[in-house]
């Protein structure tokens, strides 16, 4: 694993367990539970994106790897969502909105190791 992408991952992980545990102060029980399931699911789905970036040159190659990070987000958006359907509106809000936030705060981290590079 190169080095920028280690960093990332560790970077991404403690923003991750960071806001995890302030879903756990703040919403308590199996509501901080769903935001975890989002959380983590945004750490995951960024680092993937983000090998698919590193493994990309620039370029050509390198829009198409964006494209997919967005893709595999989308997809897993989708799924989450599939996840909940029917469930009440606390339990949607929790995992969806984690998800969201945490996909949003970790492109940012992975537009900061990108330019490094």
């Amino acid at each position: 694993m190169p080095a920028a992408l280690a960093r990332s991952a560790a970077e991404g992980a403690a923003l991750a367990l960071a806001a995890g545990g302030a879903a756990r102060l703040f919403l308590g029980g199996p509501l901080a539970r769903e935001a975890w399931v989002g959380l983590g699911a945004a750490w995951l789905v960024g680092l993937a994106s983000l090998a698919l970036l590193r493994k990309a040159g620039p370029g050509r190659s390198f829009l198409k790897a964006y494209a997919a990070g967005l893709g595999l987000r989308v997809l897993v958006l989708g799924g989450l969502m599939a996840c909940v359907w029917g469930e009440g509106f606390a339990v949607q809000a929790a995992r969806l909105l984690s998800y969201a936030f945490g996909t949003l705060s970790l492109m940012l981290l992975e537009v900061r190791h990108l330019n490094r590079t």
